[in-house]
């Protein structure tokens, strides 16, 4: 479920940070393969699709911050 992973955290190094994004765009592009994990992770506005929506998301993570 989506409380289960830590949303923005792809890496899993329990920082969000440019790395995660990063990874969320390689994600899109199709150089990393989904699974589970990176889908609960990056989809951050739980539409069911990783997109640029969720690089934004994440971008407002690490301005919060």
């Amino acid at each position: 479920s989506i409380n289960d992973c830590n949303l923005g955290d792809l890496n899993v190094d329990t920082i969000v940070n440019v790395i995660d994004i990063i990874f969320v765009i390689n994600l899109i592009l199709g150089d990393v393969e989904s699974n589970g994990t990176l889908l609960c992770s990056g989809d951050l506005n739980n539409d069911s699709i990783i997109n640029v929506l969720d690089v934004m998301e994440i971008i407002q993570i690490i301005i919060d911050l």
